[in-house]
């Protein structure tokens, strides 16, 4: 089929890659005609480029596929489901904070996804939500990751290296874990690393970093890209992560697909992704005493230890790009 894929923000450096820059290239080639947009800076750039796309290509493709975040990318895609004409319509759901946007603006919310051929969800938290609110087919299908990327490592005696991988965003509780890590300051050895792009909280973790005098128990860094992300997954073991809110983390499902022991708080579709006892620790948001307590029964028990590093490589097995391409060909056969 020809398909338009469209998402808020494509290419660029120093952030996260949208999904459909994974997505399309496999869609591409299972043999289907692929276009994306848009790859433009700036808010107002971008939305224009994709309403010129979306609008110049109704003769040329069968499906427009609309990633769907919360915000003010959702007002930009309402308007582009307008330009579509009489082809068939998909929407992706995106962000844990998805149903609480929706919440505040039900009725505009509700307005916009009945123009929709179909959802795709990828984790069943946004799922089950969405055959809530939308008198549409609703699918869920899981991001894809390339397993080959991520080589696994059984962490049968974990070593006490900790890793967080999320944005210095107030919802993803960047100073949790290192509130945590007093609690284990009888642990020789015991070392945080943090990684991710700032969304203005990083300040304010390395200041509290620096108050609790942890500067040689923690390092807070900065973005890291494919090849730095992959090398901090093969030196740490245990993979902490503090979400306030969250849908599908990937990077979650990276390190668990990387074999390192997952902790994390129990918030939104994390639940749905992982089970406690088996793929990770799940434990309640904003509670330092039970994420380092988490961690504890991880770096004490090897038998605990090595059965979650096993169970994330299975989690992220549901992810292989065979698997996620066979889905979405069956979704789209399903339009016609």
């Amino acid at each position: 089929m020809r398909l338009l894929l469209v998402a808020p923000l494509l290419g660029g450096s120093g952030r996260v890659p949208d999904v459909f820059e994974t997505l399309g290239p496999l869609l591409s080639g299972a043999g289907h005609e692929v276009t994306l947009t848009s790859s433009r800076p700036g808010r107002l750039a971008r939305a224009a480029d994709q309403a010129r796309t979306v609008w110049g290509t109704r003769g040329g493709t069968d499906v427009v596929v609309l990633h769907l975040y919360s915000g003010r990318a959702f007002v930009v895609a309402a308007a582009l489901t307008r330009l579509v004409g009489r082809r068939r319509l998909v929407g992706v759901l995106s962000g844990g904070g998805f149903p609480a946007f929706a919440g505040r603006h039900a009725r505009r919310v509700n307005r916009v996804l009945g123009r929709f051929d179909a959802l795709v969800a990828p984790s069943e938290y946004l799922g089950r939500w969405a055959r809530g609110r939308a008198d549409v087919p609703v699918t869920v299908i899981p991001n894809p990751l390339d397993l080959a990327g991520y080589p696994w490592r059984r962490r049968a005696r974990p070593r006490p290296r900790l890793l967080w991988l999320r944005a210095y965003h107030e919802i993803y509780a960047p100073e949790l874990p290192v509130r945590a890590l007093t609690r284990l300051a009888d642990v020789p050895d015991v070392h945080l690393t943090m990684a991710g792009d700032d969304k203005g909280e990083r300040a304010t973790v390395q200041a509290l970093v620096d108050d609790l005098a942890l500067g040689d128990r923690v390092t807070v860094g900065g973005f890291a890209g494919s090849a730095e992300k992959r090398a901090l997954f093969e030196d740490h073991d245990v993979f902490v992560n503090s979400s306030r809110v969250d849908n599908r983390p990937v990077s979650v499902v990276e390190a668990a697909a990387s074999g390192l022991c997952v902790v994390s708080t129990d918030v939104g579709g994390v639940p749905d992704l992982v089970s406690d006892g088996e793929s990770a620790l799940l434990v309640p948001a904003d509670d330092p005493d039970a994420l380092a307590a988490a961690v504890r029964r991880v770096l004490d028990d090897p038998q605990l230890a090595a059965a979650l590093s096993e169970g994330g490589r299975a989690v992220a097995e549901r992810g292989r790009p065979d698997v996620v391409v066979a889905a979405w060909t069956e979704l789209l056969d399903s339009l016609w």
